[in-house]
């Protein structure tokens, strides 16, 4: 099977999910989520299993591994594992980072006859990292936020009504990435010169010559190869640089705010949260 048909398989799979549950009156319901913050050399591994529900995770950050039907995925920042029920898998973590995850499982539920259905599409997998990170990350987190709600009609309208939103979104945006364009050299270009100099504050300008382009030009072609803007990048990049140093020296959230660019400790502390999910002060170093 070509990369192409398995791409296709995957778009084909997710609308044939949702589809089952819009052309009958089923909701989706979820079984379990969690919201993990795993520091330095915290133990986490999933059994070799097959299960019934639906799975999937979003990482916020880390580094994790996925076993899923004899193919090993290695799973970084901003990637999004899915997998259908009947799917083979096992998973293990690296513990010699922090490693935070938002995993749930969920099922098709049949209000007619007051249980849970197992989906009659046939299993599939796919990992891929999101281009519109913040609006999956944000999905995930909400669908987390309403499963800890008393049981309630409400709260399983709620889940239903996030849940679906998450599954359209991510067929949306998975469709997207693979109609984005070859990447333009200079656009490359730009992102290593960025990834290389993560406290440095270059202008639009400044920037838009690194990758020998106009301003305009630029700016819409980074964001269409990266899926987010060229500013925005360089703040996530910051904030990535910020945690290694919380995890990797001995300044203070204070000290660290001067060395990345920051007028006093409560911009950066707020503008970290944003980015990596939770406080600095919250970062376990690995010294």
């Amino acid at each position: 099977m070509s990369k192409e048909d398995t791409h296709l398989s995957v778009l084909n799979s997710l609308e044939g999910l949702i589809s089952e549950v819009l052309l009958q009156p089923y909701t989706f319901r979820a079984i379990s989520s969690h919201n993990v913050h795993l520091g330095v050399n915290s133990k986490w591994f999933i059994p070799d299993r097959i299960l019934d529900d639906i799975h999937m995770l979003y990482v916020v950050s880390g580094e994790g591994t996925y076993v899923v039907e004899d193919r090993t995925i290695r799973l970084t920042q901003n990637h999004l594992l899915f997998l259908m029920n009947g799917t083979r898998h096992y998973a293990y973590r690296k513990q010699d980072t922090s490693f935070r995850i938002i995993p749930m499982r969920f099922r098709i539920y049949d209000p007619t006859e007051d249980k849970l259905i197992v989906s009659r599409i046939k299993p599939f997998h796919f990992c891929y990292c999101p281009g519109n990170r913040m609006l999956i990350q944000n999905l995930f987190e909400t669908i987390h936020k309403y499963r800890q709600l008393p049981p309630s009609i409400t709260k399983d309208a709620l889940v239903h009504a996030v849940l679906s939103h998450a599954l359209a979104a991510i067929h949306s945006d998975y469709e997207s990435a693979l109609n984005r364009h070859k990447i333009h050299p200079g656009i490359a270009k730009l992102k290593e010169y960025i990834d290389d100099r993560p406290t440095e504050r270059s202008s639009l300008p400044q920037l838009a010559e690194v990758a020998g382009l106009s301003a305009h030009y630029c700016s819409k072609k980074f964001h269409q190869a990266y899926g987010m803007p060229l500013k925005e990048y360089q703040v996530m990049k910051r904030m990535e640089y910020a945690e290694y140093l919380l995890q990797h020296s001995n300044q203070s959230v204070k000290e660290l705010a001067l060395i990345i660019g920051y007028p006093d400790p409560y911009t950066f502390s707020k503008q970290f949260k944003k980015y990596r999910g939770y406080s600095p002060s919250s970062v376990t170093p690995a010294l």
